[in-house]
């Protein structure tokens, strides 16, 4: 795991994903992820939590708002 300045942050990295991604993707300043992360705030650790789980296809296409398609 990264040395970083807190859990939520290290995690965040660990799949790929910059604060300022993050940030603008739900329309907050970067300084606010990196205050939620720090404090362990659940709405940033649940937002990480999912990132987490997500493909790296469905992580990169909801970050960039990319609908999902079908073919049908």
């Amino acid at each position: 795991m990264f040395m970083g300045a807190s859990p939520g942050a290290d995690r965040l990295r660990a799949v790929g994903v910059r604060q300022k991604v993050l940030a603008e993707r739900i329309g907050v300043s970067a300084q606010a992820v990196n205050d939620g992360l720090k404090a362990g705030l659940p709405r940033y650790l649940a937002l990480v939590d999912a990132l987490e789980i997500m493909t790296p296809e469905q992580r990169q296409r909801w970050l960039t708002g990319t609908p999902e398609t079908t073919d049908g």
